[in-house]
């Protein structure tokens, strides 16, 4: 996504830089091996099933290298910096490091306490604290001309009432944003909407996984599950089934790029994980959710050919039909 910015500030002409802060850099290395690990587990425990019954299944072949840390975490890194996004670094803010470890110890800014089982709650708080720090120091005396894309709640309490960024609250916002500053010719709006009725309907799970969803209270009340007995909840978006319509169109000053807000249906998997007193062992559990009322926004991108790429970049659901 950070590589779509780009795209669009430079389709633009517009002197923006992109700052990507260090900690948030591995979070998302650490976020992209979780992810393959989440995959790669229960797959490989069914075909052993499989085959322990008597059935020629053969083994996967995974590559090693998405669940090496230091592997995911180098090639990102290169692909960011190919982009052309600026990486801030610790190691140019050492003092940084020291507060942020400073702010998880005490408590303080984003310093947190963080329910990992019952009655054991661990400290957290420091990788937040050292990205907006980072960001500040950073842009020094700019502060205030810096967006910040980020839907932290932590973010304006550390910042306070002094010298602040702005606050998008997901990137999806910030590329829309960077449109409609310099809007592109109406006359393909025809073009892309039907290249949206006919795109969205058809991604499957696995395309839909890079969108992050809003209001996921509404869908879990709407579940019939008791949202105070998890420890943790995760809603999976499994297919968008429905497009009512879509509003919100900007498109770029070449119209190459454009971001939309459509209304649509979709499926989603709820999935929690409890605490079993009698077993003593973490629990999982599964609900599957039909027709959740949603907007889904969307950005754009032209490929070589010309034709509309569509993306989910953020999906903010509703009550259910």
């Amino acid at each position: 996504m950070a590589e779509e910015l780009v795209g669009v500030i430079q389709d633009q002409e517009l002197e923006i830089e992109v700052w990507i802060p260090e900690p948030v850099l591995w979070e998302w290395a650490e976020h992209i091996v979780a992810g393959f690990q989440r995959t790669k587990k229960p797959y490989d425990k069914a075909v052993r099933a499989a085959r322990a019954a008597g059935h020629e299944v053969p083994l996967p072949s995974w590559d090693d290298d998405y669940e090496n840390i230091e592997v995911v975490l180098s090639n990102l890194t290169s692909a960011l910096e190919w982009a052309e996004c600026q990486i801030i670094r610790l190691e140019d803010y050492p003092q940084v490091a020291i507060t942020a470890i400073r702010d998880q110890v005490l408590q303080l800014g984003p310093g947190r306490r963080k329910a990992e089982a019952p009655d054991v709650r661990v400290k957290t708080g420091a990788s937040d604290s050292a990205s907006f720090r980072l960001i500040a120091a950073h842009a020094g005396s700019d502060l205030s001309r810096v967006v910040l894309v980020s839907a932290d709640k932590d973010v304006r309490l550390h910042f306070g009432s002094g010298s602040s960024p702005i606050v998008a609250k997901d990137i999806w916002q910030a590329k829309k944003a960077l449109l409609s500053l310099m809007n592109g010719s109406q006359v393909l709006l025809a073009e892309l909407t039907s290249a949206i009725e006919e795109q969205l309907v058809r991604k499957e799970a696995v395309d839909l996984t890079r969108a992050s969803v809003e209001q996921q209270g509404s869908a879990i009340a709407n579940s019939g599950w008791d949202s105070d007995r998890y420890l943790d909840t995760k809603l999976s978006i499994e297919a968008i089934t429905e497009i009512r319509s879509i509003a919100e169109v900007e498109s770029s000053r070449t119209a190459d790029y454009a971001t939309a807000e459509v209304n649509v249906l979709l499926d989603a998997q709820l999935e929690g994980v409890w605490w079993d007193d009698r077993d003593d062992e973490l629990v999982h559990e599964w609900s599957s959710l039909y027709g959740v009322n949603a907007i889904a926004q969307v950005f754009a991108e032209k490929d070589v050919n010309g034709n509309w790429d569509i993306e989910v970049d953020h999906i903010v659901m509703f009550d259910s039909e």
